[in-house]
């Protein structure tokens, strides 16, 4: 129907706003879209009208406007045409967000013409910041590329963003709306937008500082919210979440997802919660929490044509957006999957990658890039610039990992990302380690430590709370992948990760309270954690530290005198000797098959730094991997004696998580006043464990098979456990240690929570103890449960709100000042995956607290053998032996009584020397 270009009649002027009411009646009915062979871009241009349009016509316009924000990214934008009048911005707008760009650029281009004589410049520049956006969009679609920031900009949406931005200067117009206008936002909005798209290349504002797009999203938020455009809001949210996680800024992605879900339940809008829902499916992959989904067949050819057929500013421009620089990490993913296609990469790619040295702006998901650009280089012999993206990588990947405020979320999203610094090392050491620098050596070291025990150093370093160490990890991995289309409520979904996200933003603002009140850490050069080592190491003391990789595995050797680094075997060939090794010392013991592996892995791991080991008296082991089950005391020379050389008889040995952790538990001591009452003792143990289970069931992952209503029925009564207090009691007290024991009913959780554990030089504790970790299946003491965090078992006062369980996260609230810990319960030393791996449990959580060094056991052990092992260990200690001197007395004295190794070779000294 051909509309006329003026009204000027009263009459002609009703029927305008009659034909408004309609089309608000038409959006309030949810009427159908138009069907797909109907497309805007075969329809023919729109004729510009002109409309004066009086306040109640205004405001019928406002609440289409609203209809269509609130109608989330897919209003029905058919019932806009043709544009009547001023509606025609509506048209462009609505386009805008349901992403039908033809329809966008052709009605931003007819409601500049429609409203240049009557309304405000700033409008003007919105529509041309529209048809800029609209048009980019457009010519992404033709080139096939899913995402517009990915793609080359287009030359004449440029042109629109670039006239845009210049009205803008002239005009000198604040980017913020005044109180009155209803589309404040909508500028700042779209800015944004076209900085995304990079349209406004270093774009600046009329004093000269340039454009932000966060700052841009942090004014659409702020007036969008004050005028109340929920739905405009919604989208920004989005926006702004998108925007964070390029940024690497987790926390505030969180933040900003946490409010949209909040309105999009609000406002039951199902579109809305659908995109939510695929941006948190975004953050679990991220977060490490769900796999991410295979690669479709359809998305090789983009990746193919990436690596195959590009030109030089193409790359360049990939490079420069966060959605490029994922595209191009995708196309050389396909690349690197297969070797033909690696050997035949694109000369072009690989000179690009390697020119390419501006890696100030890359964050969250660019650390992709990283890995797989210089992964391409490494393979290609370019190692140097492969250095940078490795770099690159790691920075991004601290970022958010530092952003995080739980143990458990910061580990989970670390585990997918250690073969990023693995690559690192490989490309710092190479093949012969002889070869290279102590500044190699050095950097390499720092990079494992990264791997190991960052929990655990993160609570020593004050850098998370304490308080959230035990927070339960999300068990959104394979079982609850998100996706919007299955069957069941989304509303309900939605719901479910708004509480997460809650619980994850309360953390946070928990974290960042208490690390404002933790004084400043100093700081540490990267380059001085091997000299701050080997100054805190006694003489003839060296410290091992074990980086097992897939083909090759790397060992530093460091001591007083220095760095030095050994390449080791890698983990295909060293895995299943432990796990061989492991399995003689199950209850069919073979001693010959026990004594050949113990031989061959003495080779493996000790050997090639053997002749830097010949004046050292003391080992401190800094195992990886499969290495932190491993009894490096049992390892043996090859000889052909009768007896197992075994490494302990003439080398004490000890563990540490992290030569890392190693420095700051030494430090710490250092630091510390020295305290006269170090030979006060506490003895506590043999528990009174007659009582319901429900308790320590709370921690279980599974429920056992049969009934289990009493603690007895799985932890039977410890009949050496009073007989080993007992037998310490007469030894120290002896030898005028001021002895505390504490047995059966007296041994308390409610006496452990209100003592001050700090006036004890010696703190042992006989009672059973659980594990997270795995079974090792050693001894015939297995509860056949598996739990979610360690604890002990202790005694439970009636008349006290207290369960009797000692969980990691009441330990981790204790402060401990002694000498040594001696947990001789079962598998006491093991697990615990949030605080790193290589954090040994419970004993590394009472490092945490304060105390110097934990003996604790890496497997179940026969009561009667803890008890033996027990009183040789208090003879050494009652004698002025160190913790670790001690064990090895009493290991060696075992072992030369023809003892099977399983009975005294579970337990290890943990901690600083």
């Amino acid at each position: 129907m051909k509309m006329c270009s003026h009204l000027e009649s009263p009459q002609r002027f009703a029927g305008a706003c009659a034909m408004l009411l309609a089309l608000t009646a038409l959006f309030a009915s949810g009427c159908s879209r138009p069907s797909a062979a109907r497309t805007h871009a075969q329809s023919a241009p729109p004729t510009a009208y002109h409309l004066q349009i009086d306040g109640d016509a205004s405001a019928r316009l406002s609440a289409l406007r609203a209809r269509i924000d609130a109608a989330g990214a897919d209003p029905d934008c058919a019932q806009l045409e043709p544009p009547i009048g001023d509606s025609a911005w509506l048209a462009a707008w609505c386009g805008l967000r349901a992403g039908d760009w033809a329809l966008s650029a052709q009605q931003a281009h007819a409601a500049q013409t429609n409203l240049a004589p009557h309304n405000s410049l700033r409008r003007q520049i919105e529509l041309l910041l529209i048809e800029a956006i609209a048009r980019q969009e457009t010519a992404a679609a033709r080139q096939n590329i899913q995402t517009s920031p990915s793609a080359p900009p287009d030359a004449h949406a440029v042109s629109l963003a670039t006239r845009a931005h210049h009205l803008w200067l002239n005009a000198r117009i604040p980017m913020h709306g005044n109180l009155r206008d209803p589309n404040a936002g909508d500028l700042a909005n779209l800015y944004a937008m076209a900085l995304e798209r990079g349209l406004l290349h270093d774009a600046k504002d009329p004093d000269g500082r340039p454009l932000r797009r966060g700052a841009l999203l942090d004014i659409a938020r702020s007036e969008y919210r004050d005028f109340g455009r929920l739905g405009a809001l919604s989208q920004t949210l989005r926006a702004s979440f998108d925007f964070a996680v390029e940024r690497g800024q987790l926390d505030q992605a969180i933040e900003m997802l946490e409010r949209a879900f909040a309105l999009d339940i609000a406002s039951e809008n199902p579109r809305a919660l659908a995109r939510d829902l695929a941006r948190f499916e975004r953050l679990n992959r991220l977060l490490g929490q769900v796999d991410a989904p295979p690669k479709q067949a359809g998305t090789q050819g983009p990746a193919r044509t990436i690596a195959g057929q590009v030109t030089n500013s193409h790359i360049e421009h990939l490079l420069a957006t966060p959605a490029g620089r994922r595209r191009l990490a995708d196309a050389i993913a396909w690349t690197r999957a297969s070797p033909t296609r690696t050997i035949a990469a694109s000369p072009l790619l690989i000179d690009a990658l390697r020119a390419h040295g501006d890696f100030d702006d890359w964050h969250g998901e660019d650390w992709r890039l990283g890995f797989e650009g210089g992964q391409l280089l490494a393979e290609h012999g370019q190692l140097t610039p492969a250095k940078r993206y490795f770099q690159a990588a790691i920075g991004a990947i601290e970022e958010m990992r530092g952003r995080l405020p739980t143990p458990a979320l910061r580990q989970e999203f670390f585990a997918d990302k250690r073969k990023v610094y693995m690559a690192l090392v490989d490309a710092y050491i190479g093949l012969d380690t002889t070869q290279r620098t102590q500044a190699n050596y050095q950097r390499s070291l720092v990079l494992a430590n990264a791997l190991k025990a960052r929990g655990l150093l993160d609570l020593l370093d004050g850098d998370v709370d304490p308080a959230l160490a035990t927070e339960p990890r999300p068990n959104t991995r394979h079982s609850t992948h998100l996706r919007p289309g299955r069957a069941g409520s989304k509303h309900a979904r939605a719901a479910s990760a708004l509480a997460q996200l809650e619980d994850w933003s309360r953390a946070q603002r928990s974290n960042l309270s208490h690390r404002a009140a933790q004084t400043a850490q100093s700081k540490r050069s990267p380059n001085t954690l091997a000299r701050q080592v080997g100054a805190q190491l006694a003489p003839n003391t060296v410290l091992l530290e074990y980086l097992i990789m897939p083909r090759r595995s790397y060992l530093w050797v460091i001591s007083d005198q220095g760095i030095k680094m050994r390449q080791l075997a890698g983990r295909e060939d060293i895995a299943p000797l432990v796990d061989a090794f492991i399995r003689t010392l199950g209850e069919r013991p073979d001693p010959a098959r026990q004594r050949a592996l113990a031989e061959r892995l003495y080779v493996e791991l000790i050997g090639p730094a053997q002749d830097l080991l010949k004046s050292a008296d003391q080992l401190i082991i800094a195992p990886d991997g499969k290495l932190y089950d491993l009894p490096f005391e049992m390892l043996a020379r090859p000889t052909r004696s009768a007896e197992p050389d075994y490494l302990m008889r003439d080398q004490v040995v000890t563990y540490t998580p992290s030569s890392a952790v190693f420095e700051r538990l030494m430090a710490r001591k250092a630091a510390a006043q020295p305290d006269s009452s170090t030979t006060r003792t506490l003895l506590i143990g043999d528990a009174n464990l007659d009582r319901a289970a429900i308790d320590l069931l709370k921690l279980a992952t599974n429920l056992p098979d049969s009934g289990m209503f009493s603690l007895g029925d799985v932890f039977p009564k410890l009949p050496g456990a009073r007989a080993e207090l007992d037998a310490i009691n007469t030894r120290l007290g002896a030898r005028d240690f001021e002895v505390e024991m504490r047995v059966g009913e007296m041994a308390a959780e409610s006496w452990m929570r209100n003592a001050d554990l700090t006036q004890y030089g010696i703190i042992h504790v006989a009672a059973h103890g659980i594990s997270d970790a795995r079974s090792l299946q050693v001894a015939s003491v297995q509860s056949g449960l598996e739990f979610n965090q360690p604890a002990l078992l202790l005694s439970r006062d009636p008349e006290q709100p207290d369960d009797g369980i000692v969980t990691l996260g009441e330990l981790l609230s204790r402060r401990t000042a002694a000498e040594m810990v001696v947990l001789s319960g079962c598998t006491t030393g093991r697990g615990w995956q949030t605080l790193g791996a290589g954090a040994f449990g419970l004993a590394g959580a009472i490092l945490y607290t304060g105390s110097s060094s934990v003996v604790a056991s890496m497997w179940s052990v026969e009561d009667a053998d803890t008890s033996k092992l027990m009183a040789a260990f208090y003879r050494g200690i009652a004698d002025g032996k160190t913790p670790a001197q001690a064990l090895q007395s009493g290991q060696v004295a075992m072992s030369k009584a023809g003892m099977s190794p399983a009975s005294w070779a579970a337990f290890r000294v943990i901690g600083g020397g």
